[in-house]
């Protein structure tokens, strides 16, 4: 009797001892986004990177808005990606400082006007611009811009273009891209240069404060190894069946 009780006494030990090292290991976080090709390269590299640290990740589709209010309130554990300094005006997000995409704005255009110089050209214009687009938004605004239009679908920026309601929109290459070969052989065209070129990078809700050093570190591995550059470049060469160039 007394032996069945050390065991019974073993058997609990040993199963108290292991369930926190299991519950780590099917820790499951859950990240909030957009859906999109940029979205698909980032979710990519945190899937790796997460995966190097034995958590598994999820993505949570949300409109851009939406996306940033669950992330920051804790109903997800974190925003998959977003522009530097997010974390100024919403404190309950922390930013994992190694970038995991990079991202061009570019100038769509129906009716070219004078060559663009910089933020401060499009001042004059008519401006679509995705809605909740930070980054896109706060430039325009210290660029002096006041006719800007935050418009909900990439769909309704292109046709706005089309009836000549803007007379620029504002998107990243890869959105830009897909929008002309969406709707086939158009006036409306892909200006050169990049309005700027920027890198963004991943928040965690402060809940998981902890995991911060951790996924810091597989990220810098990443980077280090090349391999945040290479899944991006599998991603677009997926998508569009080439590569783009190097920084698109």
């Amino acid at each position: 009797m007394r032996h069945k009780a050390i065991l019974t006494f073993l058997a609990s030990a040993i199963l108290i001892i292991t369930i926190p090292f299991l519950a780590h290991a099917n820790e499951k976080l859950v990240f909030s986004s957009i859906k999109s090709t940029l979205s698909d390269i980032c979710f990519r590299v945190l899937e790796e990177a997460y995966g190097r640290i034995n958590i598994e990740i999820e993505l949570k589709p949300y409109p851009v808005l939406r996306s940033l209010h669950s992330s920051s309130t804790g109903l997800v554990d974190g925003e998959l990606f977003k522009i530097k300094g997010l974390e100024e005006k919403h404190p309950n997000l922390i930013m994992i400082p190694v970038p995991i995409n990079t991202v061009e704005s570019m100038i769509l255009s129906k009716k070219r006007p004078e060559p663009f110089t910089g933020w401060q050209s499009l001042a004059p214009l008519k401006i679509g611009i995705y809605r909740g687009v930070l980054f896109t938004k706060k430039k325009t605004a210290k660029a002096g811009c006041t006719k800007v239009f935050e418009i909900e679908t990439h769909d309704q920026i292109y046709r706005m273009l089309e009836l000549d309601r803007i007379d620029i929109a504002i998107l990243t290459r890869i959105s830009s891209l897909k929008l002309l070969r969406k709707f086939g052989p158009t006036d409306i065209k892909l200006i050169e240069p990049p309005l700027e070129t920027f890198p963004v990078y991943h928040y965690l809700n402060k809940k998981h404060s902890n995991l911060v050093p951790k996924i810091t570190a597989a990220l810098k591995e990443m980077q280090k190894e090349g391999r945040i550059q290479q899944i991006r470049n599998e991603v677009i060469q997926k998508e569009f069946g080439e590569l783009l160039r190097p920084n698109n």
